[in-house]
């Protein structure tokens, strides 16, 4: 995809883009609006660092660290400063680090005000040592009860070694004696056990502060939105342009639709047989052929009609898919498209004027009841038509008095006259296969503008009575579903379809500068547009095949 093919996407989903940059806009003002624009707002950091003099309670400094943070000692630091939110969030802006070499442990607070984080780190301090010191002390606590335990059984037993003493004789007291004085050296050494566990239980834990906290601003991130309003809606709306387009190409893609050669011979099944660039700055309904005549896309469309030409020649029979035919007379050629808005009805006009070039006598009928507007590009009325013709049943020759010259020479127009009530019945009559064989008498070359295959079904009920079908795709519209389903509609019916033309191709077959011949458009010479006539009401001869003089040369009458 080139630059122009997203343009074209954009151009084509501008609601999404504007949408999103509308949410982006407002999305920036309300938030713009709750951050107080205006007031700038930085962060602090508030460390201190304790030096561990001996070993903290039986516990090393990385196990410390790990304490720091467990909800007992956010709790009471949350008490403490008088923090209502939950303790463990309060845990979260906090940073304990512990350095084993040095054996150092760095308390860091964060706030967004100064004196906030030094407050919650002293405050984180205290409470840390106030915690290893109960710790400690419940430990001891723990450990001096086992051992009262212990305490409370030997005073027993020496209660009872006392009784047994003083009722035995003085010759028979010697080994309760012993046992007495084990006793006692036991209780004894328990009892300084106990009371070394005590006094250490009661001593603090060997934490000293070596610096207090001091809070230093810092960057709490890389990119700091701005204070303006003005701005921030801004940059809103800048990043809602480029999730719009974003967006809206996305949108594009999930459509899948066909944009290269290669793409349009997979999906349609057939081989693409002119490839038209976009034609820039024009004038609807006109063709390029005559406005723009050294421009890239007439170009094509002569290498287009230069193909059919060979394709349909009498001499080289027509092959597609294994199927050989002989064309006799006329060719008729039927454009299609599978959906509306493909280009097809401006192929048909640049078609029959590049045909008309080769000196091929082209016919255009106008089969197109639902949206006719072919006539517009030859400058004929739309009424009467093909359509009147077709109602009509008067016993002359149904196309009399219904064929236009146009502009253009060698090209004649039968427009498609009132909109009937029923188009189908209309195509699928004996009038309309008369009128066939009236126009192939009347032109080398027949050209049927249709109606889209999948929009309409009128189509399907010429395509038993012409030659060839050609159908017509743009570029970056047609989906590759929408065109696997026009394929099978015209394999079901036993279409010979002589090849595709890609309109708005991205790539073009004739390169944009050639030997000079990309002329600017002010130099274009264009022949003027005579005003048009309706056709004489001379009946035809047997021999008067194709009688669409010039109309220079019979002021805009064809004569039938």
């Amino acid at each position: 995809m080139d630059l122009t093919d997203y343009l074209r996407i954009l151009r084509g989903r501008w609601l999404i883009v504007l949408a999103t940059v509308i949410v982006a806009v407002v999305a920036a003002w309300v938030t713009s609006s709750v951050a107080n624009v205006g007031s700038p707002t930085s962060s602090y950091q508030a460390s201190t660092v304790l030096l561990s003099t001996e070993q903290t309670g039986g516990l090393a400094l990385q196990t410390v660290a790990s304490l720091a943070k467990i909800e007992p000692v956010a709790q009471a630091v949350a008490q403490n400063i008088g923090y209502a939110g939950k303790p463990l969030d309060l845990a979260d802006s906090m940073s304990v680090v512990a350095d084993e070499t040095a054996t150092t442990l760095r308390i860091t607070a964060t706030s967004q005000e100064s004196g906030d984080a030094r407050r919650l780190a002293d405050a984180w301090t205290t409470e840390l040592i106030d915690y290893l010191n109960d710790r400690k002390l419940a430990s001891a606590t723990s450990r001096a009860e086992a051992i009262q335990e212990q305490l409370d059984e030997l005073t027993d037993d020496i209660a009872s070694l006392q009784g047994q003493i003083a009722a035995t004789p003085d010759t028979q007291d010697d080994l309760l004696e012993a046992e007495l004085t084990a006793k006692n050296s036991v209780y004894g050494s328990l009892y300084q056990q106990q009371q070394s566990v005590l006094s250490s239980g009661i001593e603090p834990v060997g934490l000293e502060i070596v610096q207090h906290a001091t809070s230093v601003p810092v960057a709490t991130s890389v990119f700091q939105p701005p204070n303006s309003r003005i701005a921030r809606m801004l940059i809103g709306l800048v990043i809602g342009l480029l999730l719009g387009a974003g967006l809206a190409i996305l949108v594009e893609r999930s459509r899948s639709p066909i944009r290269t050669k290669q793409a349009a011979e997979q999906h349609f099944g057939y081989p693409v047989i002119g490839e038209v660039p976009r034609s820039g700055s024009q004038r609807r309904r006109e063709t390029v052929m005559t406005a723009r005549p050294q421009s890239r896309a007439a170009h094509a469309f002569r290498l287009l009609a230069a193909t059919l030409t060979r394709l349909g020649s009498n001499d080289h029979p027509g092959e597609h898919q294994g199927r050989t035919r002989r064309i006799q007379g006329a060719q008729t050629i039927l454009v299609t498209s599978a959906g509306p808005s493909e280009g097809k009805t401006t192929v048909v006009a640049n078609l029959s004027a590049a045909l008309a070039d080769l000196g091929r006598r082209t016919l255009v009928l106008s089969c197109d009841f639902h949206r006719p507007f072919v006539h517009q590009y030859f400058g004929v009325p739309g009424e009467p038509g093909l359509s009147d013709a077709l109602a009509s049943s008067n016993g002359q020759r149904v196309l009399e008095g219904r064929v236009w010259a146009s502009s253009i020479e060698k090209v004649a127009v039968v427009p498609s006259g009132r909109r009937p009530a029923k188009p189908g019945e209309l195509l699928s009559s004996g009038q309309m296969r008369r009128a066939l064989q009236e126009a192939k008498e009347l032109a080398d070359v027949v050209i049927l503008d249709t109606a889209p295959l999948l929009a309409e079904g009128d189509t399907a009920h010429l395509l038993p009575a012409i030659d060839d079908v050609l159908v017509v795709a743009r570029a970056g519209k047609t989906s590759q579903d929408v065109a696997q389903r026009a394929h099978e509609f015209l394999e079901r019916l036993g279409a010979h379809v002589i090849g595709v033309v890609l309109t708005d191709a991205g790539e073009s077959t004739v390169p944009r500068r050639y030997y000079g011949y990309d002329l600017p458009h002010d130099e274009v010479e264009t022949e003027p547009e005579s005003e048009p006539k309706p056709v004489g009401n001379r009946a035809p001869k047997a021999t008067d095949v194709g009688d669409i003089p010039d109309s220079r040369d019979t002021g805009g009458r064809s004569s039938v």
